[in-house]
């Protein structure tokens, strides 16, 4: 059954969605900036316009260039939430945030979690089908309580208050 799942057999919306997650954890998501080894954010600039307020020409044609990906912080934030739900010993938790939050390699997850080769995506596809569930979870509970206005103590049923024969 693990040779049978790839990474292809992982699907699309799903594949996406953790990737954003992952984006947005990395936190280098917010444009003409880029996450730095402290922690910090850092300018995307050139040597020769890096103090100046505006950008140099180059500069402005480069950013112009590159596509901008838009995220969905809260889609990433539910999913966090839905992640840090999974008990610590799963391996398809370190699996998950070593793939698409630290972006660290196929081989090099196998080699640090000693998970056989033909047993990764079976343990990848698992783990989000398992992470997304808990966020829909999550998601309904949470609309659940704002759609509620008054106890239902207080409402009373039509056929109460008509007299039975």
């Amino acid at each position: 059954m693990f040779d049978v799942v790839r990474k292809a057999d992982f699907p699309e919306y799903l594949f996406d969605r953790f990737r954003n997650w992952g984006a947005v954890q990395r936190g280098s998501y917010q444009p003409g900036r880029a996450g730095g080894l402290e922690g910090k954010y850092r300018s995307c600039r050139c040597e020769a316009c890096y103090e100046d307020e505006s950008p140099c020409g180059s500069c402005i044609r480069e950013a112009q260039s590159q596509p901008r990906l838009m995220l969905d912080a809260a889609d990433a934030e539910l999913i966090e939430t839905a992640w840090s739900m999974l008990p610590v010993s799963r391996v398809e938790k370190k699996l998950l945030r070593g793939y698409f939050c630290n972006r660290t390699s196929e081989s090099r997850l196998l080699k640090d979690t000693g998970v056989e080769g033909r047993k990764f995506w079976y343990l990848m596809l698992r783990g989000a089908k398992e992470v997304e569930q808990q966020a829909r979870i999550i998601a309904c509970r949470s609309k659940r309580s704002s759609l509620v206005s008054r106890p239902q103590s207080v409402q009373t049923a039509a056929w109460r208050s008509e007299k039975v024969a």
